[in-house]
C-alpha cells in the first residue's frame, strides 16, 4: 500500500518524475535506503512527500524487524533449544531441592526450640 500510495503520489504531484516507473523506481530506491541518487523530486510537494516516505520507510522497516524478532523470540522460548531445556530442567531440581533443604530446617528449627 504504501508503495502504490507514494508512487502515485509522486508521479501527480511532482513534475521530475517523467512516467509511472520513475515514480515506482525512486520510492522502492528510497525504501529500501540503496538511494542511487538518479531520480529526485524537485517540487516543494514532491520533497515534502518523500520527507513524509522516509519517515514511513523507517516506520514500517521497523514493524517488520520488531515483529520477525518478537517471532524468534516467542519460538525459541516456547519451543526452546536443547540448552534451554536443560536448564530449565536443572532449575526445577534446584527448585525441589531448595524446598526439602527449607523443610529440613524448618524442622531443625522447630527441634531447637523445643530444647
Amino acid at each position: 500500500m504504501v508503495i502504490i500510495s507514494f508512487t502515485l503520489c509522486l508521479y501527480l504531484f511532482d513534475p521530475s518524475m517523467n512516467n509511472l516507473f520513475d515514480s515506482l523506481w525512486f520510492v522502492v530506491s528510497t525504501l529500501t535506503t540503496v538511494g542511487y541518487g538518479d531520480i529526485l523530486p524537485t517540487s516543494l510537494f514532491g520533497k515534502v512527500i518523500t520527507l513524509v516516505l522516509l519517515i514511513f520507510g523507517v516506520l514500517i522497516f521497523s514493524a517488520v524487524t520488531a515483529a520477525m524478532a518478537s517471532y524468534f523470540n516467542k519460538k525459541l522460548l516456547y519451543e526452546g533449544s536443547e540448552e534451554l531445556k536443560v536448564i530449565k530442567s536443572k532449575l526445577d531440581v534446584t527448585e525441589k531441592e531448595l524446598m526439602e533443604l527449607k523443610e529440613e530446617i524448618a524442622k531443625l528449627n522447630e527441634k531447637l526450640d523445643d530444647k
